[in-house]
């Protein structure tokens, strides 16, 4: 209940951004474990679609900027019911402009209470690891002083 959680899983996707690859979490996760990565991808999902300079947006582009894999953009799109289908562009993604309010309300709220103990997701400038390989690069490339 004070984002632990939360806190932990944005961590392993900051990680997953370092070393460029898509994450998701271990198989089988428990009914806990699926709760709290729901509740992460689709706040993750919605800051995306809700930000003004993303005017048409593909779950490629979700992933590249989330490190999120295909599976679990499209999980969450049709959880949140924005994939539309139209006979004659296919799939897309339209989303309602209530639940954008809905999200960015919510976002308010929890922001603006100051009584709630509530851990933030992880700052990803604030993250400094180097995934293994880069550190046996790093040092091959050192020079001795």
């Amino acid at each position: 209940r004070k984002g632990f959680g939360k806190f932990l899983i944005s961590l392993s996707y900051e990680l997953s951004k370092i070393e460029g690859k898509t994450g998701a979490p271990e198989e089988p996760i428990s009914d806990l474990g699926q709760q709290a990565y729901n509740s992460y991808w689709k706040g993750v999902v919605l800051d995306i679609l809700a930000d003004p300079d993303c005017k048409a947006v593909t779950i490629s582009e979700i992933s590249k900027r989330t490190s999120m894999t295909h599976k679990h953009i499209e999980m969450t799109l049709k959880a949140l019911d924005v994939i539309q289908y139209d006979s004659s562009e296919g799939y897309h993604i339209s989303v309602p402009n209530s639940l954008i309010q809905s999200h960015l309300e919510k976002k308010k709220r929890i922001a603006a209470d100051k009584n709630r103990v509530y851990v933030r997701p992880a700052d990803p400038k604030k993250v400094r690891w180097f995934p293994h390989h880069a550190r046996l690069l790093h040092k091959r490339d050192r020079k001795p002083l």
